[in-house]
């Protein structure tokens, strides 16, 4: 996300590095945390999406059925909800959060943002109902295991489908150096 107040900033002198001062260095360890935490699903074999504030905020509803909360976001259903290592977060994604808690919901958040709406804010550091936790085994202890399906190599990704005529899975070898040959399924 960009903000911009219209004026102009001077440009760097040529002595200085752009990228060398805190905010990128913030930045670059949020990016690292998704990183970690994109591996850390790869690998366990969990499925996953990243969503997007924006569209959260439009298309999101909560229910519940037999099996628990629901979160859906247009088609697809989902029983958590992770939000990752962040700076600042929106309003409108805790208001999710906290409704997705109130019903049953699993909400994990990977760290405690000091800003809502890009503005210093204590809301979001203990919200009712939710989990902090790092990523790594704490996490993974918190989600389920894919029920249809178990692969003995963390380098194989996986994603499944699961449509009313059958389920599909999408297995790929995420090492491009070595060839898998004995994965158990």
């Amino acid at each position: 996300t960009v903000a911009t107040d219209g004026s102009a900033e001077e440009a760097p002198a040529d002595d200085e590095k752009p990228g060398d001062d805190t905010q990128d260095a913030a930045a670059q360890e949020v990016e690292q945390g998704y990183t970690e935490l994109y591996r850390l699903l790869e690998s366990r074999h969990i499925d996953y999406d990243f969503g997007d504030e924006e569209q959260m905020s439009r298309l999101c509803s909560i229910s519940t059925d037999e099996h628990g909360a629901l979160l859906a976001l247009g088609q697809a259903r989902y029983r958590t909800l992770i939000i990752p290592k962040c700076i600042t977060v929106r309003r409108s994604t805790l208001n999710i959060a906290r409704q997705f808690a109130s019903v049953g919901g699993k909400v994990i958040f990977l760290c405690r943002p000091e800003y809502i709406d890009a503005v210093p804010s204590p809301d979001a550091k203990n919200l009712p109902g939710a989990v902090y936790c790092t990523p790594g085994e704490g996490l993974v202890k918190l989600l389920d295991k894919n029920p249809y399906i178990d692969i003995s190599c963390p380098d194989i990704a996986l994603q499944t489908l699961v449509r009313s005529d059958g389920i599909v899975f999408i297995m790929m070898n995420l090492d491009r150096e070595n060839t898998k040959t004995d994965v158990r399924i």
